[in-house]
């Protein structure tokens, strides 16, 4: 995904499938930023901002589970915003992406809310 965005590619919404997690992830690319959700509990994680990845590490991983320690949460899509609460500095700070784009993200990401297996 972070690949796929540094070669410019305009936008790139991915959700998993069941090998991933008993529930779906969503992986959200657009302007050389990245982002993975947890939809089912509003969880967040920045993978890339401007160009620059950051390092994401598993708490606890094995054949069944993966344990994930999110920093952020989503509070809202508006039309022109990626809003999100980042826990550790207790901020909330909003990303601008196109608004189809931002359209399609709250779809894809109400989609897999309603997906729990």
């Amino acid at each position: 995904m972070i690949q796929t965005v540094k070669r410019g590619d305009s936008h790139v919404i991915v959700m998993t499938g069941s090998e991933t997690a008993k529930t779906p992830f969503v992986l959200f690319g657009c302007d050389n930023d990245v982002w993975l959700f947890d939809p089912i509990h509003d969880s967040v994680a920045c993978l890339m901002l401007h160009g620059e990845t950051f390092s994401f590490e598993f708490m606890e991983e094995n054949n069944q589970q993966i344990k994930i320690e999110w920093n952020c949460s989503l509070t809202k899509i508006t039309e022109l915003f990626l809003i999100i609460f980042n826990h550790d500095t207790q901020q909330t700070k909003g990303f601008s992406y196109p608004t189809n784009v931002l359209e399609s993200l709250a779809n894809v990401l109400a989609k897999a809310k309603n997906l729990k297996s």
